[in-house]
This record gives C-alpha cells, sequence and structure tokens, in this order.
C-alpha cells in the first residue's frame, strides 16, 4: 500500500488540511477494514475498482465512484474489491463549507454521491479529476474549482476556527463554557455555528479529536489505564465504553488487529 499527501497552496489551507492518495495491489476477498471518525469531511474520487461499505444491519452497498463522506459519528467498515487507487480531499474543521454552502450537519453520518451536491458549473468535475494525468493535476483542478469559490470569512466563521484551535490545543479536553467566555459568544451560538460549518457539535468534535490523539500515541502494548487517564477519562471502564462506541471493538482488540487504511491516515 502506497499512500501520500500533498500539502495545498497557501491561500487554501484555511480550508484544506491536505490532499491525499492512496494505491494498492488488487485486493479480493480480503477482511472489511475499520476506518473511524476522524473530525474531517472528505471527498474521494475511486479511479480503480469500487470498495463495498458494511452496514450494521447486514446489508452491502457498492460505493459511488465519487464520493463525499460527512462528519462520521462512528466506524465505518470497507472492503476494496480489486485495485485500490483514490484520491481524497480532507478538508479542515468546516472547510467544506465554502466548497458546498450549505449546512453540513446535512451530510452527518451520511456517505453519499458527489455529483447531487456541486453547483451546476462544477458538474463536470469528477469526470476531469478522473480524466487527469496523475495526483498533481488532480490537487490543480481541485484548487481551482474551490478557489472560484472563497469569499471573506464571516464572523461565525471565526468563531468556529478559535474554538477548533482550543479544541486541538487540549487533545479534546477544552470546556465549552471556558471557550464561551474567552471568546465572547454564547454557548448556544457557538453550538449552532459549529453544527452548520463543521456537522457536529464542539463537544462531540472534542470527543473525536481525543480518540484521534489516543491512536496516534498508542500500540498494542500500550497500557490502556494510563491511556484513559492521560487523556482525560474519569476510569479505564468510561474510555473501553467511549472507545467501543466509536470503533465498535475494545481498545484492546482494535489495536492489536490489522486495520492499514486506518493506519494509513493516522497522523494526517
Amino acid at each position: 500500500m502506497h499512500y501520500e499527501e500533498i500539502v495545498p497552496s497557501p491561500h487554501l489551507r484555511h480550508l484544506v488540511k491536505c490532499f491525499w492518495a492512496l494505491r494498492d495491489d488488487p485486493v479480493v476477498g480480503g477482511p472489511a477494514e475499520t476506518v473511524l471518525p476522524d473530525g474531517s469531511l472528505e471527498i474521494i474520487f475511486n479511479l480503480a475498482d469500487r470498495f463495498r461499505r458494511f452496514h450494521s444491519d447486514g446489508q452491502i452497498e457498492t460505493q459511488p465512484s465519487a464520493i463525499v463522506v460527512g462528519q462520521m459519528r462512528k466506524f465505518i467498515q470497507i472492503q476494496p474489491t480489486g485495485k485500490v487507487d483514490l484520491f481524497g480531499v480532507r478538508f479542515e474543521t468546516a472547510g467544506a463549507y465554502h466548497f458546498f454552502r450549505r449546512p453540513l450537519s446535512e451530510l452527518t453520518d451520511h456517505i453519499v454521491e458527489l455529483d447531487p451536491l456541486v453547483q451546476n458549473g462544477e458538474k463536470d468535475l469528477e469526470s476531469r479529476i478522473c480524466d487527469a494525468s496523475g495526483t498533481s493535476a488532480r490537487v490543480t483542478l481541485f484548487e481551482a474549482s474551490l478557489t472560484r469559490k472563497l469569499r471573506l470569512p464571516t464572523t461565525a466563521e471565526h468563531t468556529v476556527e478559535g474554538v477548533k484551535r482550543q479544541i486541538h490545543m487540549k487533545a479534546g479536553s477544552a470546556s465549552i463554557r471556558d471557550m464561551s467566555r474567552d471568546l465572547g459568544v454564547s454557548q448556544r451560538q457557538i453550538e449552532r455555528h459549529f453544527k452548520q460549518m463543521v456537522g457536529v457539535t464542539p463537544k462531540f468534535y472534542s470527543r473525536i479529536i481525543r480518540l484521534q490523539s489516543i491512536l496516534n500515541s498508542a500500540d498494542p502494548n500500550s497500557d490502556i489505564l494510563e491511556l484513559a487517564l492521560s487523556h482525560g477519562y474519569y476510569d479505564q471502564a468510561h474510555f473501553i465504553h467511549e472507545f467501543t462506541e466509536f470503533a465498535g471493538k475494545s481498545p484492546t482488540a482494535f489495536l492489536r488487529d490489522e486495520n492499514r487504511m486506518a493506519e494509513a491516515f493516522l497522523n494526517s
């Protein structure tokens, strides 16, 4: 498996965390892989064989060739059906709000086809991305599309950015009440803006960031109790319950299993 990330142009770094490409030799009949919430909305273009997604009710879905992955509040399970060749756009916390210009809460917990969500002038974006000669050309195409949508940030966007910055500084342990006081904005306003521009509440986003912080510092030999306490959990049981809610399995089981795609995206 080969994974690479491309840093966006300076004028788009407040909107796009990175562009990425993932390639792998044909895989048929392998196990489903667990992918965890990471706090980012993504657009993914599949340039090769489709992926299957396994739903909790037992249904199996073949995913479209270009998808929007909204903010996810729990794990998903996917499986390649052959050759893997993906190009992705990983937005900053509220960056996708500029691209779609719609409340991102509408996309929370949804993986949907890209085409119905893009504006009329961008209806051929998928075909242009897929026909491009390589990753650099795809980055150039998407950046041009996003640049056309740029506008001055609003006061609400500055508020969301300030909240996000504090959440990340404290690895998901920041107090919403303290942030409200520091920013001079009510908790209700913060929650409303965050749901609209990010897709989840700041409290839930904090939980995702804390989970990612744990995964970035853990390995199969990690002491579970030490991990829990060092990341602000009340006790080991609280940590295990919340981790299992996100991942569908205990932290010990998740860290023991091979999760190649999840591991490729960590630290990104």
